[in-house]
């Protein structure tokens, strides 16, 4: 983003604006019009779509149900590289696959179930495996979780939770404890802890979702999310708290007045129907880190992943030092922001809603937003 199997549901986490501009805080936000097309493989549909942009402004869209790969080097790049992830075989993963991820030099990463890590370069050739050592996190009951990961020069980062399905059944105490965030020493293959669960974000109640996911923040930054209204980001050497929130949204996570785990519709709606803080995008060319979030939906029918895409999102915009510099309301039903990419021109979104009645098959669309 939480994960094995059910963490991966977590980790897919886990008002209507009316009109083109709105100003909240200091910016300006503006609903230019101006559009730009991605081309999709073919066979491909728009939706349950992965979504990752390299440091160098790279794209790779991961199509979830074929586990394919379409590699573009720009937004209109016509001719994409489509690589096919097999799970088996000599050039296989090892198994299913996790998460993609971007490292820091245009080489791509995944993740398997079974622990291990392959780093691909940007042709798609297998440059190294790496196997994660568990073992020791295993005995003191923490969970690595490589649903989610970042790549720096000579560190992978992980998020990790306590090793328990119920992890209400543990006091604040013992979770606090528990690592959030955990470092792979590429060179020793040896695991660190760089930070662990804070009391701001636990509260009392732990009937809420407490599975952090990971994003790359601004100048090297990885940024840990938990659905909070504070962001925790590892920068330098350094772990900073900070309050990025969304004014609409309350102050603490949503949480339940039951045991979550004794009612699956219940932590359901926690993990994927609740408002959320969802996506976090570095726009080096502003030197903004944009916060997505979504409002509070459940589908009238029950689907899985990527496949249902909220009505109502917002955005948060911060600067490189996490002071807040605006909020935005998308219009409704037209917009889905977990697509995003920045260049010189402003922010791009994509406007492939399955309930806009433009959509053109195969194609994403993006439109400029830009602020003042």
């Amino acid at each position: 983003m939480i994960r094995h199997f059910f963490f991966a549901v977590i980790g897919l986490l886990l008002l209507s604006c009316g009109t083109k501009s709105d100003k909240i805080d200091a910016l300006i936000f503006e609903l230019t019009g101006q559009t730009k097309q991605l081309q999709l493989p073919e066979g491909w549909g728009q939706f349950n779509l992965g979504w990752r942009v390299s440091p160098a402004g790279n794209i790779l869209v991961i199509n979830n149900p074929t586990s394919e790969i379409a590699i573009y080097k720009d937004i209109e790049d016509a001719s994409p590289l489509v690589i096919k992830l097999e799970e088996d075989g000599p050039d296989g993963l090892d198994g299913p696959r996790q998460d993609i991820q971007w490292g820091y030099d245009e080489s791509f990463w995944v993740s398997t179930f079974g622990d291990k890590l392959i780093q691909f370069d940007a042709e798609g050739t297998i440059l190294q495996r790496v196997s994660i050592p568990t073992e020791r996190l295993l005995a003191q009951n923490v969970s690595l979780l490589n649903f989610n990961f970042i790549v720096e020069e000579s560190s992978i980062y992980f998020p990790a939770a306590p090793l328990t399905f119920a992890w209400n059944t543990l006091s604040v105490e013992e979770i606090q404890k528990t690592p959030n965030l955990l470092r792979l020493d590429l060179e020793s293959n040896e695991i660190s802890v760089v930070s662990t669960y804070s009391t701001d974000f636990l509260g009392t109640n732990l009937n809420k979702n407490i599975m952090p996911t990971l994003f790359r923040g601004l100048n090297g930054a990885v940024i840990i999310n938990h659905n909070f209204k504070d962001i925790w980001a590892f920068q330098e050497g350094e772990l900073l708290q900070k309050e990025v929130s969304f004014s609409q949204f309350s102050p603490m996570p949503p949480s339940s007045s039951k045991d979550i785990f004794e009612d699956m519709d219940e932590i359901m709606r926690l993990l994927n129907y609740s408002d959320a803080y969802w996506e976090l995008f570095p726009l080096p060319k502003q030197q903004l880190l944009a916060r997505i979030v979504k409002f509070e939906e459940k589908p009238e029918e029950e689907v899985f992943g990527m496949e249902f895409i909220p009505s109502k999102w917002g955005m948060i915009l911060v600067n490189s030092t996490y002071e807040k510099q605006g909020e935005f309301l998308f219009p409704s039903n037209s917009y889905n922001p977990q697509l995003l990419y920045s260049d010189l021109a402003g922010m791009w979104v994509c406007t492939t809603h399955p309930n806009r009645a433009d959509i053109e098959e195969g194609v994403l669309v993006f439109e400029l937003l830009i602020t003042k």
